[in-house]
């Protein structure tokens, strides 16, 4: 994929991020392939949910908060669409737990713009076939 389409898949996962109700961290993502964005997720509260609930009175998140990558696949479940083969593209690096579906979706590829807090699941996915990169000021990263 030609880097013009991976900064401005990336910038609209990014502008995406912000729309989220999430005060600590937004994170947006989207799922692309064969020349479409076939799905798109932010981190949040589910539907019916309180936005202020994200996170709690200490700052961190709250366990029934949706990650960005599972609200984007879930939108999946709903289509006629496959993400199988597709493109992820993240604001932050994928969580163990997000790996784990990002492998099971059959995604080929991750791109992300920050880390996340730990490496774990960008090594796993790296580890069962699926390549992870960073994409940092216009330029990608193994």
């Amino acid at each position: 994929m030609k880097l013009k389409y991976i900064n401005a898949l990336m910038d609209m996962a990014e502008r995406f991020a912000q729309t989220s109700e999430a005060t600590r961290l937004k994170v947006g993502a989207l799922i692309y392939r064969d020349g479409a964005i076939l799905s798109l997720g932010i981190n949040g509260a589910p539907s019916g949910w309180p936005s202020e609930s994200c996170e709690g009175v200490d700052g961190q998140t709250l366990p029934h908060v949706r990650h960005a990558e599972s609200a984007a696949l879930e939108k999946l479940w709903l289509s006629t669409e496959t993400s199988k083969g597709a493109c992820l593209f993240v604001t932050h690096s994928p969580c163990f737990q997000c790996a784990l579906k990002i492998k099971s979706a059959q995604i080929s590829k991750v791109y992300f713009r920050e880390h996340y807090k730990c490496s774990k699941g960008v090594d796993y996915l790296n580890s069962v076939g699926v390549e992870c990169l960073q994409v940092i000021q216009q330029e990608v990263f193994k």
